[in-house]
Formats: C-alpha cells, structure tokens, sequence
C-alpha cells in the first residue's frame, strides 16, 4: 500500500461523521467553474496533479478507516503512480461498481472519491490528454475537507498548500499552446508534442512535506517504487502476465 507516513502526525478522530452529508452530489462544489480553490491547484503537469489527487485520496480514507473498508481507497492511491508511467497498469475489473449511494455516509464519500479519482484517469485519453483532471481534484478538496473533524481540517489545509507548493516547482506545466491533431502528420507526432503536458513520473515521497527531496533522483525513485508494486495485492494493477498478454511493450514494472 502506498505510504502514508505524511499522515503520521495528525491525530483522526474516530468521533462520528457529520450527519449532515446528503449525497455525493452535494458537496463537491460548484461544477465547471474556475474557483480559487481550483486556481489554486493549477499550473500543475498531469502526473503532478495525480499525485496531488493521491495524497488527497489517502486522507479521505484515513478519515473513514474506522467507519467502512477503504481498501480499494488505499489500493487506487497507490495504483495511479504506475498509471504515471504508462495508462496500460490500470484495470477496473475488480473495483466497487455502480453509483454512490447517498447514505451511509461513510460508504458514500469513500465511493465519491471513488468515482472522482477513477474519471480522472480511466483511458487512454487522460494520460494523453492536454488538459489535467483539475476540476475532480478540486471536488475530491471539497469532500475530503467535509468529512474531516473540525481539528483535521487546519492540518489538511497546510499539507494541502505545502505539497502543492511543491508540486508547483518540480511538476510545473510548460508555456505549450494548445495545437489541433490535424497540426500533425500522424497520431504518434500529435502525442509527443503533449507529452510534455502530461509530465515525469513522481514517486509518492513527494507527498511528505518533511521529507526532503532536494538531492532526490525523483525519477529513479519513482522508477524504483514501480518496481516494488504487486499487483496481486491491488485490484487495480494488471499483472506482468496480462499486460504482456494485451501487447504491452517492454518490462512491465520495469522487472
């Protein structure tokens, strides 16, 4: 499972949910519009941005541990840094289907981030898309921020900032203008033009804040924690011999 040691110095409460939830719809903020909280996250690669979702994602479930399985929460955040490396890793077989239900509370906000997170990076669109999932990580902010208990929220807050700062440094998006794939001779050329929207694979010790990575090879390391995956404890990873099975070129996991 993914690290998440960057969540040892907050003391969860394990007190009761709010009873005010109603429903996953309801408190994922306004849709489609460019608040503060998403200018705030921007400015980020694709991978930088998924990364930031990850650390977002393993909050939420470190909230609602005591109230519902997280597993499939624990296992998709820790999923999505081999999905950096090539968007054939992920497979959706296994995963809780179906919309979320609006109660209980617990079950629904963990399926709603689910859900969010999923949408983001299901295709072979997203990771060649020119565009990052901004809007579903400002959503995913929203719902994690209303779960938390009133004394998690000022540190989520701060981990927040900190680790976007940082993102916003090693995982800046370029000055790239958008072009029409009829710019291009061919789909490949298309596709490496945006590769650079789309970014460097990160490894998840970019999440911790106390971590200092300023003499890190983030890209050896991200290489390395590839290579420590099994994907017979996550449901959401193909195994070597599925992914071979459907074409995949090269090593998968790098072994």
């Amino acid at each position: 499972m993914l690290d998440i040691s960057f969540l040892s110095d907050v003391d969860f409460i394990t007190e009761p949910l709010s009873n005010e939830w109603k429903g996953s719809l309801n408190h994922i903020g306004p849709v489609q519009m460019i608040t503060p909280l998403v200018k705030s996250i921007g400015g980020k690669t694709t991978f930088g941005t998924v990364t930031l979702m990850s650390g977002i994602l393993a909050w939420g479930a470190e909230r609602l541990r005591p109230h519902t399985d997280v597993s499939y929460l624990d296992e998709l955040a820790e999923a999505v840094f081999a999905w950096q490396h090539d968007w054939q890793y992920l497979k959706w077989t296994e995963e809780p289907k179906g919309a979320s239900p609006d109660q209980p509370v617990a079950i629904s906000a963990a399926m709603t981030l689910r859900s969010l997170y999923a949408h983001s990076v299901n295709t072979k669109t997203d990771w060649y898309s020119f565009y990052q999932p901004l809007m579903n990580a400002s959503h995913m902010i929203n719902v994690v921020h209303f779960i938390l208990a009133e004394k998690e929220k000022k540190a989520f807050k701060k981990w927040r900032k900190a680790i976007s700062d940082r993102l916003d440094v090693i995982a800046k998006i370029p000055d790239l203008k958008e072009r029409k794939n009829t710019d291009f001779e061919s789909k490949e050329a298309f596709y490496e033009y945006k590769a650079p929207m789309r970014g460097t694979p990160l490894p998840p010790i970019v999440l911790n804040p106390k971590f200092d990575i300023t003499n890190i090879n983030l890209a050896a390391e991200s290489v390395k924690f590839l290579a420590s995956l099994d994907p017979k404890k996550n449901r959401y990873l193909k195994t070597p011999e599925e992914m071979l099975a459907e074409g995949f070129t090269g090593a998968p996991y790098g072994i």
